[in-house]
């Protein structure tokens, strides 16, 4: 490339001459940070695919320096690797592997961070959920250190208890710190409500850094319910006969609403292989006419906390009346997507939220649980 230069534009930190250094194509390499090799320790390794010489390299801001031949050689090298012991391992077109080594075969846990290169971090954040409308909850996301040139790092959501877009809108994108900046903010927008659905959360993780190691790459958001509990799930009941009509001495009568669910169920049972299953029962006890709305999420654990969310149904209740709703689901489609996604959840619990919203508009809500066996 020719100058003028385009903005941005970043000069290579190291170049060799195909005429008179006898290569062809450069393959990319490490950082050595494997303890066993002190005396590679910070030094880029790279190859060449027609240079069977292994060069080393001590990489800076405003170039390389240093850049001399290691004594050792591996022909049309194709790429380098690193394991979680930080050990590098070098790949030839003819499908050789081998692991630059001075004799010894120990494995370090952790694996040391690169010298003198900040360290990037995100922090937990809390947001009260509001009854409408939606505000941010604030990450912070902080460098060891202030940044000597340009840093950035990627960031995405995922669900835990919370799911979104019904919790929270999802988010993901790109940080960056210029020089000198050291702190930076992530806003999540967390959705309000009015219903009595205890705490929820969901997490914030960081990755492919650039001029900086991630060193605490899991932030967890807490969304605090901030809704009283529907005083109709705790009224004792009313007297024979009197669901839904206002009791003697004037006002209203409490909106009864009862919800029970098995304590196990098989996910074959969820999740049908033959055109007739089990399904898992859920039964509801109405206090009057109205419209009830049933939500559904398994919850469990894969990296951390997660949550699936299932479809909704919806039913419309004539009066008071005992009523069971048979969840199931089918293995085509859009629910084999939700089946994959189950099973790959550890100790998995499905939970369901039935609000329950009577003709006079006042509403109810319970909840329920049933742990899903394999």
């Amino acid at each position: 490339m020719s100058p003028p230069f385009p903005a941005g534009y970043r000069f290579p930190v190291l170049e060799r001459s195909q005429s008179d250094d006898s290569v062809c194509s450069l393959i990319g390499g490490y950082v050595v940070r494997d303890p066993d090799l002190p005396e590679l320790a910070g030094q880029y390794v790279y190859g060449d695919f027609c240079n069977s010489a292994l060069r080393a390299a001590t990489l800076a801001p405003g170039g390389a320096t240093g850049d001399d031949a290691t004594g050792l050689s591996m022909g049309n090298v194709t790429s380098f690797g690193e394991d979680a012991c930080a050990r590098i391992y070098v790949m030839s077109f003819g499908g050789e592997v081998a692991r630059l080594s001075n004799g010894t075969g120990s494995c370090t846990a952790p694996v040391p961070p690169f010298p003198d290169v900040p360290k990037v971090s995100i922090a937990d954040a809390a947001r009260p959920e509001g009854d409408a409308g939606s505000a941010p909850a604030s990450f912070t996301v902080a460098l060891s250190k202030p940044a000597a040139s340009e840093v950035t790092v990627e960031y995405a959501t995922s669900d835990g208890t919370a799911a979104q877009p019904a919790d929270y809108t999802a988010r993901s994108g790109e940080v960056t710190f210029a020089p000198g900046e050291s702190s930076k903010t992530v806003g999540v927008p967390v959705a309000g409500d009015t219903l009595d659905e205890g705490d929820e959360t969901f997490s914030v993780d960081l990755g492919a850094p650039t001029g900086a190691v991630v060193e605490d790459g899991h932030a967890v958001g807490t969304i605090a319910d901030d809704d009283d509990a529907p005083a109709s799930t705790t009224a004792p009941p009313t007297a024979p006969g009197a669901a839904g009509r206002p009791p003697e001495g004037g006002g209203a009568a409490p909106l009864r609403l009862f919800l029970s669910a098995p304590r196990s169920a098989r996910m074959r049972d969820l999740f049908c292989a033959r055109k007739r299953c089990r399904g898992v029962r859920l039964r509801a006890r109405y206090g009057g006419a109205g419209t009830a709305t049933w939500r559904f999420k398994v919850t469990g654990v894969r990296r951390g906390r997660r949550a699936v969310t299932l479809p909704s149904r919806r039913v419309d209740v004539g009066g008071a009346a005992t009523r069971s709703l048979v969840l199931r689901f089918g293995r085509r489609g859009r629910a084999a997507r939700l089946r994959r996604s189950v099973r790959r959840l550890r100790r998995p619990v499905l939970t369901a939220t039935l609000v329950f919203t009577g003709r006079d508009g006042r509403r109810a809500q319970a909840v329920a649980s049933t742990r899903l066996r394999r």
